[in-house]
């Protein structure tokens, strides 16, 4: 393998709007993108992958369709 195949992929839009339809809504109601700043889903995502136990592809796919969203 070589090393651009370990390095991890830029997130994705349409599986990030689908792990977060699939992930989000088991604890708790969705939120709107636009509640709040980009800048501000980067933590609330980091903080929730753990929380969900979201791989880090999932959490970059959520981050991406978070952001283009808003």
């Amino acid at each position: 393998m070589s090393a651009a195949e370990n390095e991890p992929k830029a997130g994705d839009i349409t599986r990030g709007a689908q792990s977060w339809a699939e992930n989000c809504m088991r604890c708790h109601n969705m939120r709107d993108p636009r509640e709040f700043r980009d800048d501000l889903w980067k933590p609330i995502v980091t903080h929730m992958r753990v929380r969900a136990g979201l791989t880090g592809q999932e959490a970059r796919d959520i981050l991406a369709f978070i952001q283009n969203s808003n």
